[in-house]
């Protein structure tokens, strides 16, 4: 009414420093709601989903590494 606007809600140890809020349930935090959103987009990808490929990929490198190692090996023998 006079340009005043209300001050957002207090979250987590400010709110119960003020005595607005008696427990620490993240309810009202802004990323919680993002998150929601974010999960509920048909585009949505966590590492979750990605954990063959990374498997993959680690076993790629292990296999990788062995191999230099077993070449690197059988170089030093013959100098």
């Amino acid at each position: 009414m006079y340009g005043i606007q209300k001050q957002p809600e207090s979250t987590g140890i400010i709110a119960l420093m003020k005595d607005e809020k008696f427990n620490l349930v993240p309810e009202n935090l802004r990323r919680i709601g993002r998150r929601k959103t974010y999960q509920e987009t048909p585009e949505h990808m966590s590492l979750k989903d990605r954990r063959p490929v990374r498997d993959e990929m680690k076993d790629k490198l292990i296999k990788a590494q062995h191999k230099e190692k077993i070449v690197s090996a059988a170089e030093i023998p013959g100098e």
